[in-house]
């Protein structure tokens, strides 16, 4: 998926922007506001459809993070009380853009700011569109319109917004609005100061020592920061602040609002991958072609497309970035199932779920600041009830990508289990020879290696070689987790690993495809290279096309590798199904599917207990 993070309503309808015009007007002349106009349906998606919606398509993107139009916002203009109308007016009209088109735009709020006055509104208006489904705002540095009378933005007077968004985990594009100031053009000069300033206005303080969660985006590709970071880096160094990439760079993104080849170059060649988001501005300050290229000045994917990016760093940029910036752009995530049914199948005597997850809870055990995604909370107790209920005897806890390389949340609940659980974990190369033995003691087996490019952003090959090295010693395996079209890139590493590999959810094959298709053919292929190869048949929620209860498009691929490799094959629920947006799974029907999968009591019973108990508790190995 491509997300633009950097999208405004400049194509707004006549009569939303004519009542902004009569609400001035009645502001100057001390008048009654009219009543705000009836806009339809029809009028939005007119507005909509022939400009956004049509260039996203055109241009090969996917989603819009979608807020009013900046240089509309006019905090200068009218009184605190007509900048919160016209603001409440603007996002109102957002939310409906979003309800129309639910796949293509998600809301960004407009704050009512007015120099010198009190946040106490735009506190209340950001609280408001977040439970409106919002995932950020835009915050004016300069709401006087080019005067800059307000604080830099590291003074205590923002900090009552600050400590909102950190509680509602929301980010801040800092993005000025118009300039009432003749000498300064409002997209030519004022935004780009604005954004260069904010950086300078950044580096001097220290914010993010007081609210290290915090996430600002600054636009334009960063204004003039990006072509003066040497000069940036030497301010850092002459006002005595730690090297730019941990005093801001943990927390200050930049987008690719720039509108030519060599400028994007450069934002790249200087600025960290994981510090850009995608984004177009578009239709913005500049709509026009650029006549050197034949191509508009706004369509910034084209410079992305040109760069010499991975595959991995290009889907960082274009979505994986804008996710962690805005993890509420998941929060449609399902929650998991609160009453799953009683399985028809009895798992046989020592059944083991060897894929299941546990979630914080985020108070206790906090999630990773560089995750993608934020999980519902799903703990121990209601692992291991789901556990007794399905009739499982023990399980198999994988450490997930939320928590990162933080495995307290799993150490814990391994300890709970009293021996009834192992776990893989997530270690980095830090990771000390007395933490990995910790991990050992509490029921770690091995390590899980992420190479889905939406969840994680994937390393070369030496780390991953570096770990395994680091892990052999104790006898873990790795578990690897990829998507059909990976295992092209990876397989010389998968086949060369000298320890176990497991594969999660078969490499997530395409059902829709014939079994003897290239892709699974090519699994198989893989399958077949040596007995140190296992695989879960896990996760027909994420992989059927057909879906529940039976998921019968999922049966054939899984019945395949059970039949072809008996001794190698594993099952487990992945309980609490993280990610899943078409429909949440029900965990008794999740379990009736092994008898379609394993069709005879002895395929099961290998499936369930003899492959599990082999790999995850040799010393009670079934004789």
């Amino acid at each position: 998926m491509i997300i633009d993070c950097h999208g405004h309503y400049t194509t707004s309808p006549g009569p939303h922007n004519a009542w902004r015009v009569s609400q001035l007007d009645a502001f100057l002349t001390g008048a009654t506001t009219p009543r705000y106009p009836t806009i339809s349906d029809d009028e939005i998606r007119e507005s909509i459809e022939q400009n956004q919606l049509r260039l996203l398509t055109e241009r090969g993107a996917d989603m819009t993070i979608f807020s009013p139009r900046a240089s509309a916002m006019g905090h200068h203009e009218g009184d605190l009380a007509v900048s919160t109308a016209w603001a409440r007016a603007c996002n109102d009209l957002i939310a409906r853009v979003v309800d129309l088109f639910p796949k293509t735009f998600v809301g960004v709020c407009q704050l009512p700011q007015t120099a010198g006055e009190s946040l106490d509104a735009a506190i209340a208006e950001v609280r408001r569109c977040v439970d409106a489904g919002f995932i950020g705002l835009n915050l004016n540095p300069d709401p006087s319109g080019g005067h800059w009378t307000a604080p830099p933005l590291t003074d205590r007077y923002w900090y009552p917004l600050y400590e909102v968004m950190s509680e509602l985990d929301v980010p801040a594009m800092v993005h000025v609005s118009a300039s009432c100031n003749p000498a300064f053009h409002a997209t030519g000069a004022h935004y780009l100061n604005a954004d260069t300033s904010a950086f300078m206005q950044l580096l001097q303080g220290d914010l993010f020592g007081d609210f290290p969660d915090l996430r600002l985006v600054i636009p334009h590709g960063g204004g003039a920061v990006p072509y003066h970071w040497g000069r940036y880096r030497g301010l850092a160094d002459m006002l005595a602040k730690p090297p730019l990439a941990d005093h801001l760079m943990q927390n200050v993104f930049f987008d690719t609002c720039v509108y030519h080849q060599p400028g994007v170059n450069l934002l790249f060649e200087v600025i960290d991958v994981g510090n850009i988001l995608f984004g177009s501005e578009m239709v913005g300050a500049v709509r026009g072609i650029d006549p050197t290229t034949g191509h508009y000045f706004d369509d910034t994917l084209r410079y992305v497309e040109a760069l010499p990016l991975s595959v991995a760093e290009r889907a960082q940029v274009c979505e994986g970035n804008a996710r962690r910036v805005y993890p509420r752009l998941d929060e449609d995530w399902l929650v998991f199932h609160p009453h799953p049914s009683k399985p028809t199948y009895v798992v046989p005597k020592g059944a083991v779920d060897a894929h299941c997850h546990v979630f914080g809870p985020g108070d206790q055990f906090p999630y990773a600041s560089e995750r993608k995604y934020t999980p519902v909370d799903a703990g121990k107790e209601q692992l291991f009830a789901l556990r007794d209920f399905l009739g499982f005897d023990r399980q198999v806890m994988v450490q997930a990508t939320c928590h990162g390389a933080d495995n307290t949340a799993l150490m814990d609940a391994l300890t709970s289990a009293q021996g009834r659980a192992r776990g893989i974990a997530t270690v980095k190369p830090s990771v000390s020879d007395e933490q990995l033995a910790e991990l050992h003691s509490a029921g770690v087996r091995g390590v899980r290696f992420n190479f889905v490019k939406r969840l994680v952003d994937p390393r070369p090959d030496i780390y991953y070689r570096a770990l395994v090295d680091r892990i052999a010693p104790l006898g873990w395996h790795v578990v690897i987790y990829f998507e059909a079209a990976d295992l092209r890139e990876r397989s010389g590493l998968f086949s060369s690993l000298p320890v176990p590999v497991v594969v999660d959810h078969m490499g997530r094959p395409d059902v829709t495809q014939p079994l003897d298709g290239p892709d699974f053919g090519r699994f198989l292929r893989f399958m077949d290279r040596g007995d140190n190869v296992w695989c879960k048949v896990t996760c027909p929620d994420r992989l059927s096309i057909t879906g529940p209860p039976t998921y019968d498009d999922f049966v054939p691929f899984a019945r395949t590798v059970v039949e072809r490799f008996p001794d190698r094959v594993l099952w487990g629920t992945d309980w609490p199904h993280p990610n899943l947006k078409s429909h949440m799974p029900d965990d008794g029907h999740l379990v009736d599917v092994v008898p379609k999968i394993a069709t005879t009591p002895a395929l099961q019973r290998q499936l369930l207990v003899t492959n599990p108990s082999r790999l995850y508790w040799p010393e009670n190995e079934e004789q």
